[in-house]
Formats: C-alpha cells, sequence, structure tokens
C-alpha cells in the first residue's frame, strides 16, 4: 500500500498552471519512417516546432492551445540516450508532466518520484508511438515502467480509427474529458490497459479501441491481436490525489497538414483543451465522478468510484443502483466507505455477482458537495462479470 502524501500546495487559476514536457534525445525516434538525422528527429513532437508542412509531425500549435489556455510549457530532452532525471527536479511545481517521446530507461528512484507526485495531487499523461523510439517497443516500455506502478499498461503502435460518440464507442460519455465532443481520431495507435488493481488507484477505460491492437512483448513487432474490454483509446486513472491519463496517439495533437491527422480534425483540439484541463484538476461548478472500477477480484466484490472533490457526507448504499442487464435483478449492496484522502467511495456487494453484464447508476440526487451541490444528472458505469 502506498503511503498517504499531503496534497500538493494549492493552486491558483490566475497563475499559469505549469506542464513539464519530456521529449526523446537526438538520434532516438523516427525508427519506423526513417529518413536523415533531421527527419528522424522532428519524429519526436516538439511542441515549439510550429511547421504546417504535409506530413510534419510538430506539437507546436498544441504547445500555443495550452499557453492561450493559461498553461506555462517546459520541455526537456533526454540526451544521450539517458532519462530525465527526475529525482533532481522539483516536480511539485508543475500540474502535469508528458510522458511523450521518450523512449529512455527509468530507474526505480526515478519511477518512484514520479508516483509520489501524482499521489500528491500532480498528474501524468502517457503517449506512445513506434517513430517515438528505435524499435517497436522502445517508446512503450519507456512508458511502461511508469504505468505498472498504477495497475496500468500501454500496447505497441497498430491500426488508425475514428472514435465517435454515435457509435458507442465513448464508454463513459458524460466524463468532463468528453464535453463537447463527438469524434476525434488518431493514425498508428497505442492503446492503454488496465492490467491488475492497485491500492489507491482507481481506473477507467473512458473510450474503447477499436480494429486491432499490438502487443508489447518484441522489440521487433509484437504480436497483432483484437483489443479486449480492458484496453482503451482513452484509460485513465484517480491515484491518490492525483490523475493519470493514456491517450492513444500522437498524431491526434499534430499540426496542421499534420501526418495521418492533426489538431484541426473533427474534435481533436477540443479533446486536447478538455484531456490537459481534466489533468490539471480544473473542474468547476458540480460534482463530477472521475473513474469507476468494479474490482472482481477482491472478497467480497467491491466497486469503486472516484470523485473531483469530497461527497462523502452525502453518500449511501442507496445512492448506487446495480442491476443485471439481462434479467433486471437489482443487485444489493451491503456497504458503503468514502476515503476523503482521494475522494473515492467504495460500494461493497453482499453477495458474489453471477456471471453477466451490469449497469452501475449512481444516482445525482443523493450526491452532494459541501455547498449542496449535485451532479447534472445520473452517471451510469457497465462492467462485465466472467
Amino acid at each position: 500500500m502506498y503511503p498517504v502524501f499531503q496534497p500538493l500546495e494549492s493552486r491558483v487559476l490566475f497563475s499559469a498552471q505549469k506542464v513539464l514536457f519530456i521529449r526523446g534525445g537526438s538520434g532516438t525516434g523516427g525508427f519506423f519512417d526513417g529518413g536523415t538525422l533531421a527527419q528522424r528527429d522532428e519524429e519526436l513532437s516538439d511542441i515549439n516546432n510550429l511547421s504546417t508542412k504535409s506530413g510534419n509531425h510538430g506539437w507546436g500549435e498544441l504547445g500555443n492551445l495550452l499557453r492561450s489556455d493559461n498553461f506555462a510549457l517546459t520541455e526537456m530532452i533526454e540526451t544521450g540516450g539517458k532519462p530525465v532525471d527526475l529525482t533532481k527536479i522539483n516536480l511539485s511545481q508543475y500540474s502535469t508532466i508528458v510522458f511523450g517521446s521518450n523512449n529512455a530507461a527509468y530507474t526505480s528512484k526515478e519511477v518512484d518520484a514520479l508516483v509520489k507526485f501524482v499521489f500528491a495531487g500532480g498528474s501524468a499523461l502517457f503517449v506512445s508511438d513506434a517513430n517515438f523510439g528505435s524499435n517497436w517497443g522502445a517508446a512503450p516500455s519507456s512508458d511502461q515502467t511508469f504505468l505498472t506502478r498504477f495497475g496500468l499498461g500501454i500496447n505497441q503502435d497498430h491500426d488508425k480509427y475514428t472514435l465517435s460518440r454515435s457509435a458507442g464507442d465513448f464508454l463513459a460519455p458524460a466524463h468532463p474529458i468528453l464535453t463537447g465532443v463527438n469524434q476525434f481520431d488518431g493514425e498508428g495507435v497505442s492503446l492503454g490497459v488496465r492490467v491488475k488493481p492497485v491500492a489507491g488507484v482507481t481506473p477507467e477505460v473512458l473510450v474503447r479501441g477499436k480494429g486491432q491492437t499490438r502487443d508489447n512483448n518484441n522489440s521487433k513487432g509484437g504480436t497483432i491481436r483484437n483489443p479486449k474490454g480492458n484496453e482503451g483509446a482513452l484509460v485513465v486513472a484517480e491515484a491518490g490525489l492525483g490523475r493519470v491519463a493514456i491517450t492513444f496517439d500522437r498524431n491526434t495533437f499534430f499540426n496542421a497538414n499534420g501526418a495521418g491527422t492533426n489538431l484541426h480534425r473533427f474534435d481533436n483540439t477540443r479533446y486536447a483543451k478538455n484531456l490537459f484541463e481534466w489533468l490539471a484538476g480544473r473542474t468547476a461548478g458540480k460534482p463530477q465522478v472521475q473513474a469507476e472500477d468494479f474490482q472482481h477480484e477482491n472478497t467480497p466484490q467491491t466497486l469503486r468510484v472516484a470523485f473531483d472533490r469530497n461527497v462523502g457526507k452525502s453518500l449511501s448504499t442507496a445512492d448506487i443502483k446495480v442491476t443485471n442487464k439481462k434479467t433486471g435483478t437489482t443487485v444489493s449492496i451491503k456497504s458503503e466507505v468514502f476515503d476523503a484522502s482521494s475522494n473515492t467511495a467504495t460500494f461493497t456487494f453482499a453477495s458474489k455477482l453471477a456471471a453477466g453484464s451490469y449497469l452501475a447508476t449512481l444516482v445525482a440526487t443523493g450526491v452532494s458537495d459541501s455547498s449542496g451541490k449535485h451532479p447534472a444528472a445520473n452517471v451510469g458505469y457497465s462492467f462485465t462479470v466472467a
């Protein structure tokens, strides 16, 4: 179990929130597309690269979008194949650390620093791509060193597609990251994975994966297969007082005319803005559910619901309704416990659930914060018991 960390200092929104982007070093990227050294380095998605040439890989327009939204950006580069030493940086000054084109091997102490930062209220975003490294596994393996500590994973680069609200791809359509987003897309995508339960972490697949995916089990190219229910184009987690997100593709954020797709296609700009605002904790107004997780491994089985604020005094077992989708049978909830250190409620089932598909509905009128505000609407969460 992770120790309890004190929350980071309160941040005031009129003071720009800092975001740290970690970028791979010169000569370490572009293995799949190849080219000159300059071309391979351009594959590493620099937030200062504003090129709009056809097929560009720049994140400069993403950088400008974030700056206009009151974020202050810093970019650090892995040099000589060595990782950015997170143990020597005051991480608490940042709201979010973006593991973009990183591909170096990080030490356990560096991983510890990142985990401590997140559990204390910081956030981390992971984006992988084959061209972020020197082989199929370099970039996802660099990310995986950190993600394992949150019970998460990331696959290798494969396939391209568009995700849409109307097609039912959004598994949690009311989530703040998806507000105002009807479609977003990627080209050469790396799905996030819910791997195993970790104490203090509540993960959720917000947007499903499609097509096929590639396991990160071989540096020469992993096994290609259909995605599973625990894998998604957008996977998030509440971890202690902080947040983690895995988004499926770098191309979603490319400058205009970028390779495959770009920030201006579909609702990619709104998606990017929402994603960074959610990671930075810019939730205002009514209480919101941030993640939900059915923990079938527990005895008795439990359902965890993470909120953006403390709603513990209002909650009871009556505020969650769980029904079997096929039979319509209501499942009994034995108890509810709220952890104020992570704003997470744990609902314990009275008995083991039978195999089948279930819908858990959080009743908005039964949930309120200290100001008496309720969620905007009931929140539904579907899960399957095998």
